[in-house]
């Protein structure tokens, strides 16, 4: 009960001192009776306690129904405890009506509203031009936060318009309609009529998914839209390329036409697809494809994970229609307000255990980290990791003051650095390139944040009522801003994507059964920009990968097909020679001390694919090697395709004596060779000695040694089965010296 009003209960009583007391209404009360206010910004205190409604004047003048947070609109229509004011139009036919002069001197819920009038005595000459319910966002300071704020435009200078101020009504009986209140008129300089656009260029020409927003500024609020594709809104949505038309109308009647194109985003290089050159590959090998795609649009799929209260953790692709959120699993860490990726790892910040904690992608389940140790007082609304400096970032605010913290995530220690100059930092997100960003929803407006000083620098409106669940990312792979917001209209998150020039966030969809998400992160795992198959997919290791393993064993034709995020389709071709092994034949020139000739062996490859390699045991490379001393000399020839054959042969010296007998071996027998799984090696000195057996591949590597004891005859079995077929040179060495000889082996 009102102290003002009827104090009958203290009479019926019996208190002494106390009458019935009743408000009289204030002087103007009655329209006629308007106090005449300067448009100079001077607060005046005034209340309508006692104030009355005059006949006709409620149903006659009501504003309309509306959100009443516009300039044109109150919840409830109904006029109730009205008081008058009038005022001379400043030379810019526009000023601000401030019921709330930053939270000073109103108690109470107002409305307040401008009209024309031709005659105070009757209602029906009266033109409404404006009204206001509540502001954007609640009056801050101690009075009452549901104060009005008018901005009027569109009236002629010197004329006298009146304003009327009522309070609104949350029940038919109740006195919450009256009280005291401040009022201040605050004339607004004068501005043309302007548009700036904010744009969502189309992925895709010849297809929608593009967008654009008329930001208007200067003339007369509200304002109407006509653009060339029959929209009326402010903003155009899921168009494609093309230059588009919007025709603004303010409440001056002022006129004023502009354009916006938006191109496709993909670039318009046309998409082509490379196979590579054609292969020469040697039969039983394997060679790697070099496919690759060039222009088109390369796909946006990286993934966006979410933590909502509703939804637990969840994932969608980006730029693709938000139709469905994929569920991974509960989160058990309470109000996480806000998330990023660093290092490949997933970390929330918890508000109400005051913790960082790490997420995992696969099952939601949560590791704590550790106590991060916010400002006492304060709510966690943003986490992000700044790529450039590998620095984890976080915010707080207690609608009050604002911080900013690093925090280590190895410990999850929070450590304050700077202030923040903004009310209610929603969210942070950094940028590619290490810039701060943030969204203030007491001004739902778009900032940049300096980190060595917490300056905001305001980039503008996002274009929608932000409420408290919000967070942001940049996507590493394109850089954009994408918003998981929630606001005013809506029942779930909206995914929007941010225009960072002007601060415009364009809605690309609902998050269905999303509820209201705290944290938003994107995953900075790399994404095929093209999808590919090749065909067909013999001996392929995968066919729809740019770069498969190709093991062909006979020549092949493979076609490769590219299609990019827009649906355009290229191809292209290659051809995988298989070529079969050529034949090796060696020949060799012996040394002879008589005549003074040199030894060498000589190469020659049948078949196979010019040009040829090769490389022989003594390091030469050419077909021909001329040798020092007499012995085995191993030789590899490579052709074009790959083809490797591998050959020996002995150079002799005819002028020196005989090898054997140099060794002081008198009989040596080799058999059977060629050998099948087993070779003998019978041996008969001039005289017992120690001898060494060395068995040696084609490629001069030792395969087996064995020593035999002092003895005028031996006899050895080499086991042949685990070796593969080829040439092999065994050695036998004495203490006078040593022989070679070659087994083929089958």
């Amino acid at each position: 009960m009102h102290k003002l009003y009827l104090s009958l209960l203290a009479l019926l009583m019996g208190w002494p001192g106390f009458g019935i007391l009743v408000a009289q209404p204030p002087a103007n009360d009655d329209v006629c009776n308007a106090i005449a206010l300067l448009v100079d910004g001077t607060v005046n205190n005034f209340d309508n306690f006692g104030s009355t409604v005059q006949p006709g004047e409620d149903g006659t003048i009501n504003p309309p129904a509306g959100n009443g947070a516009g300039n044109y609109a109150w919840y409830e229509t109904g006029i109730t405890n009205s008081v008058w004011f009038t005022f001379v139009a400043p030379p810019s036919g526009a000023l601000s009506i401030d019921l709330c002069n930053g939270g000073v001197g109103t108690d109470f819920d107002t409305q307040v509203a401008v009209y024309e009038v031709g005659n105070c005595n009757d209602f029906n000459t009266f033109t409404f031009l404006g009204a206001n319910d509540d502001i954007t966002g609640d009056c801050p300071g101690p009075g009452d936060p549901y104060a009005s704020i008018l901005d009027i435009t569109c009236l002629t200078p010197g004329n006298t318009y009146y304003i009327l101020v009522d309070g609104w009504v949350s029940l038919p009986t109740s006195a919450d309609s009256v009280g005291n209140f401040g009022i201040s008129l605050n004339p607004v300089p004068g501005s043309a009529l302007a548009i700036d656009f904010a744009q969502l260029d189309p992925i895709c020409d010849g297809a929608g998914g593009g967008a654009a927003a008329a930001l208007v500024t200067g003339g007369g609020f509200p304002y109407t839209y006509s653009w060339s594709n029959g929209s009326s809104d402010s903003a155009i949505s899921d168009v494609g390329p093309g230059t588009y038309i919007v025709t603004v109308t303010d409440f001056c009647d002022s006129v004023l036409v502009d354009s916006v194109t938006l191109l496709p985003s993909a670039g318009t290089d046309p998409l082509a697809a490379r196979a590579g050159d054609d292969i020469l590959l040697c039969q039983g090998s394997s060679v790697e494809l070099s496919g690759m795609a060039e222009g088109g649009s390369a796909r946006r799929g990286r993934t966006g994970f979410i933590v909502s209260g509703t939804a637990g953790l969840g994932h969608f692709k980006l730029r693709e229609p938000v139709s469905t959120i994929t569920g991974i699993g509960p989160v058990s860490a309470p109000a996480i307000y806000g998330a990023d990726f660093a290092f490949g790892v997933l970390f929330g910040i918890s508000d109400a255990a005051d913790q960082l904690v790490a997420i995992d992608t696969a099952s939601g389940s949560v590791t704590v980290v550790g106590p991060a140790g916010k400002t006492a007082g304060h709510t966690w609304t943003g986490l992000a990791f700044d790529e450039t400096t590998g620095t984890m970032y976080g915010v707080s605010t207690d609608v009050t003051t604002s911080q900013l913290y690093t925090i280590d995530i190895a410990t999850g220690a929070a450590t304050p650095t700077v202030t923040v100059d903004l009310v209610l930092p929603i969210w942070l997100a950094i940028d590619n390139n290490g810039l701060f960003y943030s969204m203030d929803i007491a001004t739902d407006r778009l900032y940049t944040l300096d980190p060595s000083t917490g300056l905001a620098t305001e980039i503008g409106p996002v274009g929608f009522n932000a409420n408290f669940a919000q967070d942001a990312d940049f996507d590493p792979e394109t850089n954009e801003l994408y918003l998981m917001s929630y606001g005013t209209g809506f029942s779930n998150s909206v995914v929007r994507l941010a225009d960072v020039t002007t601060g415009y966030c364009f809605a690309l969809g609902e998050v269905p059964g999303g509820g209201n998400v705290g944290a938003f992160a994107i995953s900075g795992n790399n994404v095929e920009a093209y999808s590919y198959t090749w065909s067909p997919a013999l001996a392929l290791s995968n066919p729809f990968v740019p770069n498969p393993v190709a093991s062909p064993p006979v020549t092949a034709t493979y076609f490769l097909t590219v299609v990019d995020e827009c649906g355009a389709i290229a191809m292209d071709t290659l051809v995988v020679n298989v070529n079969e092994p050529g034949t090796l034949s060696l020949t060799a020139v012996p040394f002879n001390d008589s005549t003074g000739s040199v030894g060498s062996a000589t190469a020659s490859l049948s078949g196979g694919s010019a040009p040829f390699s090769y490389l022989w045991s003594n390091g030469d490379t050419s077909a021909t090697t001329e040798v020092s001393e007499p012995g085995m000399y191993v030789v590899t020839v490579t052709d074009a395709a790959g083809c490797e054959v591998t050959d020996s042969i002995m150079v002799d010296d005819i002028t020196a004596i005989d090898p054997l007998v140099a060794a002081g071996i008198g009989r040596m027998e080799v058999f059977p060779n060629p050998a099948g799984d087993f070779v003998k090696v019978r041996l008969d000195m001039v005289q017992p000695v120690a001898a060494q057996l060395m068995l040696f591949d084609a490629q001069g590597r030792a395969i087996e040694a064995r020593t035999l004891p002092t003895s005028q005859t031996a006899t050895e079995t080499f086991d042949l089965k685990r070796l593969p077929a080829g040439v092999y040179l065994l050695k036998v060495a004495t203490p006078q010296g040593h022989v070679l000889t070659r087994i083929s082996h089958r």
